[in-house]
């Protein structure tokens, strides 16, 4: 059996959490006869303040150069990066401004995924290999995000996330998981465990890897049979038609007679109908298997 990787970058700021979905992503996968082994890197976002203004820091910058020089099939990210003195900041300066607050009052504050992604671009170390990989992304991306409850009526809703994300990923498909919605109860923000939170959004993208796995399975095995039986295709379109054509009239006609109360005429149809579709089927399912070997697809 022939064995495939199957690559995951997971891009967070909190250890347990990239520890825990590499945990539980890390697998091997049978599907169609095939195994998929699930490699997962992880980058941790350092955040640092520099001349008084939070930014991230060059070392997570290095790691994306160092990591992202081969190609991922899926990249599972944060939306927001903070460290202990940046979430400070920002409860100071909420309470400073009451009423009045805006969410540009969180800039230089409340670093996200367009930080990153944009620190990045502007880092000279970052060859072209980088920048098609990482920056010009084009398969899946998962924004899992997650809004704290003393935070929820300061942050931006999860239709911006979206926006942002999407234009620093122009080229990917982006899913956003608000994890406060999707997996938690109202309850959960008033006693929230790291721990805890790490284990159920690992186990929910766990998930999402298989069905990825999956769904990149399905798409070859679908291109494989267009490639490998083009007359098998054409020939099942052919007969669809044909039938759609024969069932259209024949429908029509069983409607007149029971109309005109023909009933005899009516039931003798139907059944001549039901026979000729269970003769013709077996006929046509022998026809294909002997003709293509269907059952060998």
């Amino acid at each position: 059996m022939s064995m495939k990787e199957f690559n995951v970058l997971v891009i967070d700021d909190k250890p347990k959490v990239l520890t825990a979905i590499k945990r539980e992503c890390e697998q091997t996968l049978t599907v169609n006869n095939k195994q998929f082994r699930v490699n997962v890197e992880t980058i941790k976002v350092d955040v640092e303040k520099v001349d008084g203004k939070f930014t991230i820091k060059n070392k997570t910058i290095k790691d994306i150069d160092k990591i992202c020089r081969n190609p991922f099939d899926f990249i599972l990210v944060d939306y927001a990066y903070a460290n202990k003195e940046s979430e400070k900041c920002m409860q100071d300066i909420i309470k400073e401004k009451g009423d009045s607050f805006t969410i540009d009052d969180l800039d230089n504050m409340l670093l996200t995924i367009r930080d990153l992604v944009n620190k990045t671009r502007e880092n000279k170390r970052s060859n072209s290999k980088i920048s098609k990989l990482f920056l010009e992304y084009n398969r899946t991306v998962i924004l899992y995000t997650r809004n704290p409850k003393k935070f929820v009526k300061y942050f931006p809703p999860t239709e911006i996330k979206q926006r942002t994300t999407d234009r620093v990923f122009p080229n990917a498909k982006v899913i956003v998981i608000n994890t406060s919605e999707q997996l938690f109860s109202r309850n959960f923000e008033d006693k929230y465990d790291l721990a805890y939170y790490a284990y159920l959004v690992s186990k929910y993208l766990e998930k999402l890897v298989e069905i990825e796995i999956y769904k990149k399975e399905f798409t070859h095995y679908k291109k494989t049979i267009l490639k490998k039986y083009p007359k098998l295709l054409y020939l099942i379109s052919v007969i669809g038609i044909t039938l759609g054509a024969i069932s259209e009239y024949s429908g029509g006609l069983l409607i007149d007679f029971v109309q005109d109360k023909e009933y005899p005429a009516a039931i003798i149809l139907f059944f001549s109908i039901v026979v000729l579709v269970i003769i013709g089927g077996v006929f046509l399912f022998k026809f294909l298997e002997k003709k293509f070997n269907i059952m060998d697809l």
